[in-house]
């Protein structure tokens, strides 16, 4: 398996290629359930030493996506990797005590290449005016991770390259789009794979994946609803 994808919940990955690890917005700890009291429905599917990140990405700072208690300890067991994001994360790492030699700020337009994964922060629509998402080129792939964000027509037309395969969010609410909107952006980016994801976490937001998937069908785009935990071959998502 050359290049693989892990779903970790919610809009978190694990990207692994060339034997190194690229962690996405990892979310492993209940923090929104104790401070928000939205309830966490699937338990974590990992450990944080088990993460082993070369490079971890957050695309805004939220609590399920630049998560204190999984970053923390995340950086004490992985002082060696690289931490990266749009300012508002940066400023995040910065209060979590991650030493400035470690940490990459990669602002939305802005790319970086950290091992075999070349990043470009692209636009997203959300409450975090710093919210990036991310193009990943990655073994000959280019890879969309939307991040959160509301429909955002505009900015696809400023991104560098369109997607092979996109992982979108669909549950539409809370500065998301819809299912339908996800479906549009579908139309608009013609990737050969498109996947939903940000749903299935928490009991208040959360959505039926299986009309986007079978929406990206009748379109003759691959989807499927991928299983938290699960490591997929990349090329046949």
């Amino acid at each position: 398996m050359k290049s693989s994808v892990t779903w970790i919940c919610q809009g978190g990955y694990i990207f692994e290629a060339d034997g190194k690890r690229l962690v996405v917005d990892p979310y492993l700890s209940d923090i929104v359930e104790r401070k928000q009291g939205v309830h966490r429905l699937p338990g974590p599917k990992f450990a944080v030493a088990e993460l082993k990140p070369d490079y971890v990405f957050c695309t805004h700072n939220h609590m399920d996506h630049c998560d204190p208690d999984t970053i923390a300890p995340l950086y004490q067991a992985s002082p060696e990797s690289l931490y990266a994001g749009p300012s508002s994360v940066v400023g995040h790492y910065a209060k979590l005590g991650i030493a400035a030699g470690k940490v990459v700020e990669v602002a939305k337009g802005a790319s970086h290449a950290f091992g075999p994964f070349k990043l470009s922060a692209v636009g997203a629509k959300h409450s975090d005016p710093d919210s990036v998402g991310l193009l990943i080129e990655v073994d000959g792939l280019r890879v969309y991770l939307s991040g959160d964000t509301l429909f955002d027509a505009e900015s696809a037309a400023t991104w560098p390259a369109k997607p092979d395969l996109m992982f979108i969010c669909v549950n539409g609410r809370l500065g998301n789009m819809t299912l339908d909107e996800a479906l549009q952006t579908v139309d608009m980016l013609h990737p050969k794979a498109a996947i939903p994801m940000h749903y299935g976490l928490f009991a208040e937001n959360t959505v039926d994946p299986a009309p986007f998937v079978a929406g990206c069908q009748v379109r003759g785009v691959r989807s499927q609803a991928l299983e938290m935990g699960a490591k997929y071959e990349l090329r046949s998502v």
